[in-house]
């Protein structure tokens, strides 16, 4: 069944999108623009030739065959670019979302455009190759040749000809409970992707010791046609365990990297480069970075006082050629260290021993970091790296505007962006106080990062597990205990609701947003492993104390798995593959997806869970089509059917109304993939009742979406009143991303239905 706004876009294209109103059903026709992307350098480093991985989205029926789509610059020159379909459209199976690999430059602090338009793409020609043979995977771009087998990260690479990396013992390394453990034994490298761009090598394995493989870990690592520059998605979960509180102490988590090029060693941050026979800089805490040269402090730089985006790489070299290796986010994830020694070693410490912290690792978490290797070669090869590795710390995106995500694609369902013409004059000042009042809510929630004080504790949201989440309340006054702690876990999907809010505006904020606090949710939240595999992808419990447990007595703590729904939260992390084209966040979204599917637990009498459940079912069914992943929404959707004849009452405990709108926004997204009309009366039972009985009493800006839906679908306009209301309740800032979450995450669903792109559906 087709989404039953894709009508309306068609419709509206026309008019929208000169361009491409060239063919009959709105398809544009060979050599025109079906959109304008925008590469934004945003922290003032000139890229030259940085390749880029980006989602992008398609209409519907417009196009089957990725080889109809190309890149060109401003000058309506090509771009050698690649393009792979990841999601197609449920109706007609046309393209839905692709992936495109493509290099650009950019100077410091400015933007390009680069057209998207139908045509045959240009491809580099002979640019990279890869082979897979006996479990050895060898990669050529011209410039490197890379060998892979899974021993390792990188078992060899030579640059033009010159070994840099032979074959070694380094790799990935954990140090757990005082005992060492490498990859090995099961360990395997294969081609994930290949294109005329780029080729993503697979290395997957377990960390071993003997018998013990308590880390799964992964590795995907991108090579670029024509590039020096290789990337490193590397994550990790712990997959042993009975029991929640089932844990390993780490002290030392390390990527060694043994290089053919002893000689001298290079760093840099605050603004300098350092250079000496071994070269170290170590992130001890938020604010404190020690440079070390030959042993001895060489100078220290700030964190979150100054947020510096020139530290965490380090390079070793001759005077002919160099490696360079660089860790992202990388004093924001402390204690980190990255390290070149005289022997050639490089060594990047994702958490590192030198800062005689340890952390515990429960059952089914871990981390995903993200590495750059530089190969560099030339009399001065080391001049531009620390520039080169600044603007690593924010790499290039290309994004579209407002209305091609939003009308033309719908990419993330029926939203209308900000365009205030796209509203009835009487809701056009709302519209705009919403805008307003979100930005101010995002960028009130970032400045808290830095840190704020709750019950006496003062905490920042830095460090190995809090980047990308934001500390949330201390349960006993003035007890630092780290079980006392509560974390706000990215609560109802805060980074989803940014994600919406970006898509209406292209306000970058909230896409980095999603970013940093979509890959929270998918490492230290989610439950990636239990022995039930039913749990596998399940949640914790919001607020978690420890990122873990529950917040009940911090001298007795308890560890939690959840077996019910009433804090999962997935789309985001679906989001980040869809748009960054991250594959761990595919693996991850993949998790929740298996415990949304095997797990039955469906508890109506607290609706949120089954509402949060069919988030995830429905994108999950988009992306596989499982009949299993049909089965369970329809199971989850009947007994909400069921538990109607309840009364409206029944679906909330005391005090729960703001749960309403989480369980109808599901159903609503049911209805999308199904065009089933059934779960339309357990919306209205539900919305009446906050209505008529309750007076709105608890409902939250939640339940605008179902409210302003009602009203296009009955003509009443009680409904419209009634989303209006709700939206304009907040009228000033949302100080947490609980509150930013739960309340604001379906209102661009709202705004669309109240919108006149939605007068003629």
């Amino acid at each position: 069944m087709r989404d039953w706004t894709c009508l309306l876009v068609v419709t509206v294209l026309c008019c929208l999108l000169p361009a491409c109103a060239a063919t009959g059903n709105g398809v544009p026709r060979r050599g025109e623009v079906i959109t304008t992307l925008t590469v934004q350098e945003e922290v003032g480093a000139a890229r030259e030739n940085e390749p880029i991985r980006m989602g992008i989205p398609l209409p519907e029926g417009w196009f089957d065959d990725i080889d109809e789509l190309a890149l060109l610059d401003a000058n309506g020159e090509p771009i050698p670019c690649q393009f792979h379909p990841v999601a197609r459209w449920l109706d007609d199976d046309s393209i839905r979302w692709v992936h495109t690999v493509f290099q650009a430059s950019v100077p410091a602090n400015e933007s390009r455009q680069v057209q998207l338009v139908r045509r045959r793409p240009a491809r580099t020609a002979d640019g990279i190759s890869a082979r897979e043979q006996d479990g050895v995977v060898t990669v050529r771009n011209r410039m490197l040749e890379l060998v892979f087998t899974g021993d390792n990260l990188i078992q060899s690479a030579t640059l033009g000809g010159t070994p840099v990396i032979t074959p070694n013992e380094g790799g990935f390394a954990a140090t757990l409970d005082g005992k060492e453990y490498r990859q090995c034994d099961d360990s395997r490298a294969s081609i994930e992707e290949i294109g005329s761009e780029s080729a993503v090598v697979k290395i997957e394995g377990h960390l071993v010791n003997g018998d013990e493989k308590p880390f799964l870990y992964k590795a995907y690592v991108h090579v670029f046609a024509n590039s020096p520059e290789v990337r490193i998605d590397l994550t990790y979960w712990k997959v042993v365990g009975e029991e929640a509180e089932d844990h390993m102490t780490m002290e030392d988590l390390s990527v060694v990297i043994p290089t053919a090029l002893a000689g001298r060693a290079v760093t840099g941050g605050g603004g300098e480069d350092y250079r000496g026979s071994s070269v170290k800089v170590v992130a001890r805490n938020s604010d404190l970075n020690e440079i070390i040269v030959d042993g001895e402090e060489a100078g220290t730089v700030p964190g979150k006082s100054e947020k510096p985006t020139d530290l965490g790489w380090a390079a070793v070299g001759t005077d002919t050629h160099g490696l360079a290796v660089g860790l992202r986010w990388f004093w924001q994830m402390h204690p980190t260290v990255v390290e070149a020694d005289a022997d050639g070693t490089l060594r990047l410490g994702l958490f590192a021993r030198e800062v005689g912290e340890t952390r515990d690792v429960y059952m089914g978490q871990g981390r995903t970091h993200y590495i750059t290797l530089r190969f560099c070669s030339g009399d001065h090869w080391a001049e531009p790296l620390r520039t080169f590795f600044t603007g690593r710390q924010m790499p290039l995106r290309a994004v579209a505007p407002p209305a091609y995500y939003c009308r033309t694609t719908q990419a993330f369902g029926p939203i209308a962006d900000a365009d205030p013409a796209l509203y009835p004059e009487d809701i056009r000042p709302l519209a705009a106080q919403y805008d307003r009042m979100i930005l101010e809510s995002a960028e009130y929630i970032n400045g808290k990062i830095d840190g704020h004080t709750y019950q006496g504790v003062t905490r920042d949201s830095y460090g190995y597990y809090a980047w990308g989440d934001v500390y949330h309340w201390a349960d006993t006054p003035d007890v630092e205990d780290k079980w006392n702690i509560l974390w706000d876990s990215n609560y109802y999907d805060y980074p989803w609701a940014a994600l919406l809010q970006f898509a209406r505006t292209g306000e970058l904020i909230y896409l980095d947003i999603c970013d940093r606090h979509g890959l929270n949710l998918g490492d230290v939240f989610m439950c990636k492993w239990h022995p039930r595999e039913e749990l596998r992808g399940a949640c914790r419990y919001s607020p978690p104390a420890n990122h873990v447990g529950l917040h009940r007595n911090y001298q007795n703590p308890v560890p939690f798995v959840s077996p019910e729904f009433n804090h999962h939260k997935a789309l985001s992390i679906h989001a980040r593959h869809l748009l960054f084209g991250d594959f761990v966040a595919r693996d991850h979204f993949e998790l929740a997806l298996n415990n949304a599917t095997l797990n039955t637990n469906h508890n109506w009498g607290q609706c949120r869970g089954p509402g949060a459940k069919l988030w995830t079912l429905t994108e999950g069914y988009r992306l596989t089509r499982a009949p299993e992943v049909m089965d369970m929404m329809r199971r989850v959707v009947g007994a909400g059917a069921r538990h109607r004849d309840r009364g409206g009452d029944a679906f909330g405990h005391s005090r729960a109304q703001f749960m309403y709108g989480l369980a109808t926004e599901g159903l609503i997204r049911y209805m999308w993939i199904t065009g089933e009309e059934d779960p339309l009366e357990t919306i209205k039972v539900i919305n009446n009742w906050l209505i008529d009985d309750n007076e709105l009493r608890g409902a939250t800006g939640n339940s605008a979406m179902s409210m302003a839906y009602l009203w296009r679908v009955t003509g009443e306009d009680r409904y419209r009143e009634t989303a209006i209301n709700l939206i304009g309740r907040y009228e000033t800032r949302i100080p947490r991303p609980k509150g930013f979450g739960q309340s604001l995450r379906s209102i661009p669903y709202a705004w669309y239905y109240l919108s006149n792109l939605a007068d003629e559906d």
